[in-house]
């Protein structure tokens, strides 16, 4: 239960009036059924003892009074649960989306990460919110068994012993079904997600020009109709299976129950029980039961319950950064902005994507990463970006601020003010800004086209007017990004990959004009490009291999230089190499 007492400190902390009032109404609420069995066996006797109308009529006008109470209390509690649901529902789902935030990247790489995330929105909206429902039932539920219990007592200990075994029997049945459809849930969780990814297949844009072209939508479907009536078939049988053990079950309860009914009758017959004592007891059997019922519920659902909640609470427990906050003041005083030591990562469990590496970024100094394609060098920018944790080694950084822009850029569906403004949201509002940002962008003149210019909205999917850019354009906006933020430190990993090789040197000039004094780290597929920069970095299988000017690696003769060479043909345009 201690999964229930961490997230009810929650709620209590957050909502502590309304908590208390929920408790006191269910407590009430359940506690009024008992009082019900009295009133009507207080009818009862009046009626047989012939008593003065005014005073049945005040039984009777008493009964609907509290029968008119307990719903109306009912509608209230909903209310209330309604008010936690969206106060304390909106505060948690902040901390899970400020998690994800701070999470390590490669998890939303992974299925089961992302897995995690959809069960916890659900968490969060439904299950907890529920399940602070159920804690308030089981209290006033107990509440009331030991008020039905109690009035039962005084008619014989007997009864109340029967009752409670004719519960007992009934949950036993409740507790073996619960424990297969975990265990049915937790061998189907990998399936459904099978069938999810292949009905988003069907329906994702991004995936209907293959689908077209390959005319693969029938072998999809059937893929996707056979993993369907695969999981289908597994929930049918066990609800035919348990069907017929309820059934079965069933029968027996009913038995058991007309027995006890007839020794009930029986004990009216010999006089040792009055009519309105059988009807008390035929009542209270039900309450008694259905309080049984109520605890064992509330204790499977909580089994059921206790791994989201865990999970929920593992996702939104915060991790430790790879870069340590603040300030370092050895840096400061060898005027580094950046030092990597003895750094390291894998993806997962594969081969290390970096080795080992050790790498100073000094003030003012521009870096440039290169290598070929599955050498570390974008794996390298991220880490360097706080965006990855290293798997070894330390990350120091002494820089105000940072910005960075990707090959793999995000593409919201926003207006062009909203996309490119991101870059620094404090300024996002900041027309001449933005425009100045897109100017060294080299998209403004693209944007001026547009009917509503910043206003304009990216993307067909909130609004048929939407502009698509085209993949050349759409990483010219990412790059508009980092010169919206006046960074001491910035990170340009493959920015031009989705640009033609002139864009490519006017977009590159451009990094070095408006840059210029600052720490900029590049990454480029490009490599001519390596020429404009301080210092070139060469890696290799995930290693720092060789570092310096362009002339020291080229007198160097080694991998840089023979890198260089091979490229160097195919992009010598007579007095430059791009």
């Amino acid at each position: 239960m201690k999964e229930y007492i961490w997230f009810l400190k929650i709620y209590f902390r957050h909502q502590p009036v309304t908590m208390v009032s929920i408790l006191l109404l269910y407590i009430l609420m359940y506690s009024l059924q008992p009082l019900e069995l009295l009133l009507v066996q207080r009818i009862i006797v009046s009626l047989g003892h012939q008593s003065e109308i005014l005073a049945i009529a005040g039984l009777i006008l008493a009964y609907i009074l509290v029968y008119s109470l307990k719903n109306i209390q009912y509608s209230f509690s909903l209310l209330f649960i309604e008010l936690l649901e969206n106060k304390v529902g909106a505060m948690l789902q902040r901390s899970l989306f400020d998690a994800i935030a701070k999470a390590d990247l490669c998890k939303l790489d992974q299925a089961d990460y992302l897995l995690q995330i959809e069960r916890a929105k659900d968490t969060v909206w439904f299950k907890l919110t529920n399940a602070v429902n159920d804690v308030f039932h089981f209290l006033g539920s107990v509440a009331g068994f030991c008020m039905s219990a109690l009035i039962i007592v005084r008619l014989g200990v007997l009864y109340l012993l029967a009752f409670i075994v004719l519960g007992l029997l009934y949950n036993y049945f409740v507790k073996k079904n619960t424990k297969e459809h975990i265990d049915l849930m937790k061998r189907q969780e990998h399936e459904d997600r099978k069938l999810k990814y292949l009905s988003n297949l069907m329906q994702d844009r991004s995936n209907q020009k293959e689908i077209r072209s390959f005319k693969i939508f029938d072998w999809l479907e059937t893929k996707r109709l056979g993993k369907f009536d695969e999981i289908r078939d597994i929930d049918l049988a066990f609800s035919k299976k348990w069907t017929v053990i309820g059934c079965l079950w069933s029968g027996l309860m009913i038995g058991l129950e007309n027995s006890i009914l007839l020794v009930m009758c029986y004990g009216v017959a010999l006089t040792t029980l009055t009519v309105d004592q059988l009807i008390v007891l035929s009542q209270g059997q039900g309450q008694i039961i259905v309080g049984i019922n109520a605890f064992a519920e509330f204790f499977s659902q909580a089994q059921k319950n206790k791994i989201y909640i865990n999970e929920f609470k593992e996702l939104i427990t915060p991790e430790e950064s790879g870069i340590p906050a603040g300030p370092n003041p050895a840096l400061a005083r060898a005027k580094t902005v950046m030092e990597l030591q003895h750094v390291s990562f894998s993806y997962g469990d594969h081969s290390p994507a970096l080795k080992d590496i050790n790498l100073r970024v000094g003030k003012g100094e521009s870096i440039v990463l290169v290598g070929e394609n599955g050498s570390g060098k974008s794996t390298l920018a991220k880490v360097m970006a706080g965006l990855l944790k290293p798997t070894e080694g330390i990350v120091r950084k002494n820089c105000a601020t940072a910005t960075a822009a990707f090959q793999d850029y995000a593409k919201f569906e926003f207006s062009v003010r909203d996309n490119v403004g991101i870059g620094d949201v404090t300024r996002i509002n900041d027309n001449d800004k933005i425009k100045e940002a897109t100017i060294k962008g080299q998209i403004s003149h693209v944007i001026e086209q547009y009917p509503k210019r910043l206003d304009t909205i990216l993307g067909k999917k909130f609004d048929a007017d939407g502009i698509d850019m085209s993949e050349g354009q759409w990483q010219k906006v990412a790059i508009s990004r980092a010169f919206m933020r006046d960074a001491d430190f910035i990170i340009f990993d493959e920015p031009s990959a989705s640009l033609d090789a002139l864009s490519e040197i006017q977009q590159f000039n451009n990094i070095g004009k408006y840059f210029r004094g600052k720490s900029v780290v590049l990454v480029s597929h490009r490599i001519g490009i390596a020429k404009l920069a301080d210092r070139i970095v060469f890696m290799k299988h995930g290693e720092i291999v060789e570092e310096g000017t362009h002339a020291e690696l080229m007198q160097l003769n080694g991998e840089y230089c023979s890198f260089f060479m091979n490229q160097a043909k195919w992009y010598d345009t007579g007095d430059q190499v791009i």
